[in-house]
């Protein structure tokens, strides 16, 4: 009897770690959450059931993650699933926590990639620009995906950085969609470069994305300074630091972007 009940016990932990949200898997992973199974297994489980209620049942999605995090501080996935649903309900500080710690953990290229995106996403709503442009940088450069692209095109466009938006979306259609969030993200892409071409007085994207390459330079007035408002950048002064903006500033060769503070 007591093995016939480890073997069920087995197949449970088995059925609940499969892909997919299935109901019979988050019955499986309800049955071990209740049962004698390792604190692992019970925090994967914590973790399944939470992102299969994180669209309908948010409180209850975060109660699962939070026992999942106890039982295992470790659980990588159920952190950056907790620090998501804080950035939507604008705790900021909360999902910079979690995603910091996630990163401490250590990550696989994707998960470090969501981290580093949803943290960068963060700095960006909190205003702090310097660090938003780091973190998408280094998210990208650990998995290139149609998601953070997206995130950062639209803070560019937000910022009325119109070229780098372009760059940033028409780069998102050229990506293979292995996923459906990818293909999401590549036809709101199209959608978004239709809309800023037009903005922009009807250049096609991709002579826009061609010309963002090499933004406009400095102007020979601008001194860089940290904390103070951003403009764009030539690439090549940011890969060189005898010229202005490198020399002034922290413009970098990834977004293209120094910053503009008073003239001396």
């Amino acid at each position: 009897m007591h093995g016939q009940m480890a073997m069920a016990q087995s197949d449970d932990v088995a059925l609940c770690t499969q892909a997919g949200a299935d109901a019979l898997a988050i019955a499986a992973c309800r049955r071990v959450v209740q049962s004698d199974a390792s604190a692992q297994d019970k925090s994967r489980a914590h973790n399944r059931i939470g992102l299969s209620l994180g669209k309908t049942e948010i409180d209850k999605a975060i109660d699962h993650y939070k026992q999942a995090l106890a039982l295992n501080p470790n659980n990588v996935d159920a952190l950056l699933n907790l620090g998501m649903i804080q950035f939507n309900r604008s705790d900021l500080r909360g999902a910079i926590f979690a995603a910091s710690a996630a990163l401490e953990i250590g990550v696989s290229p994707f998960g470090r990639m969501v981290a580093l995106c949803l943290r960068a996403r963060a700095h960006a709503r909190q205003g702090d620009y310097d660090k938003a442009f780091e973190d998408f940088e280094a998210g990208l450069k650990a998995q290139r995906t149609g998601a953070c692209l997206y995130h950062r095109a639209e803070i560019y466009e937000q910022r009325g950085w119109r070229e780098l938006a372009i760059a940033d979306y028409s780069a998102i259609t050229a990506l293979e969609a292995k996923t459906d969030q990818d293909r999401a993200s590549r036809d709101a892409a199209f959608a978004r470069i239709e809309r800023n071409t037009q903005a922009g007085g009807g250049q096609n994207g991709a002579r826009v994305a061609e010309r963002s390459v090499r933004p406009r330079p400095c102007s020979s007035a601008a001194r860089c300074t940290r904390n103070s408002q951003w403009q764009i950048c030539p690439r090549r002064a940011a890969q060189k630091p005898r010229q202005r903006c490198q020399s002034r500033g922290r413009g970098t060769a990834a977004h293209g972007l120094c910053q503009r503070g008073q003239a001396d």
